[in-house]
């Protein structure tokens, strides 16, 4: 599978309440161009809009801060003919967080989408201060619908 045949789209979700200071989420999402192509992974990546460099008063761009990988869950499609229901997608962390919110949300994102369109589905969440506290301002339903709101704009 080459470049040429995916495609990749940014989104940004910004807080219910933005008034409160929060920081939008950017959504990158990486899947490909012909919806039957059931072996290309769906790859979606998480990060807050802060983290990426930004413009000064002269519109020179400032150097931003380096994002380190917080979380990465990797989710396929069980495709066992006895697979009970509640293991249609078998799904395992990569790279562990102790941000049960930042997994949960990932995890919930990798496993939803896999079974969806049943492609295996990757979901990394980057931040630059892995404790920072902003994570946990968002509703988590809230961005977890967002999210799957966009994947769906996208295959349809």
């Amino acid at each position: 599978m080459s470049a040429a045949d995916t495609t990749t789209v940014t989104h940004y979700i910004t807080p219910e309440n933005i008034s409160l200071g929060q920081t939008p989420l950017e959504i990158i999402a990486t899947f490909a161009k012909d919806p039957a192509n059931k072996k290309t992974p769906i790859s979606i990546t998480i990060c807050y809009q802060k983290d990426k460099p930004q413009q000064d008063k002269d519109g020179n761009q400032t150097k931003g801060q380096s994002s380190t990988l917080q979380y990465y869950h990797y989710s396929i499609p069980n495709s066992l003919k006895n697979h009970k229901i509640h293991e249609s997608v078998i799904g395992i962390p990569l790279l562990d967080s102790n941000n049960d919110w930042v997994r949960d949300i990932s995890r919930k994102l990798a496993d939803a989408t896999a079974k969806k369109y049943n492609v295996p589905c990757y979901v990394a969440w980057s931040t630059t201060k892995p404790s920072d506290t902003t994570s946990i301002s968002m509703d988590q339903m809230y961005v977890l619908r967002n999210c799957i709101n966009f994947i769906n704009t996208l295959y349809n």
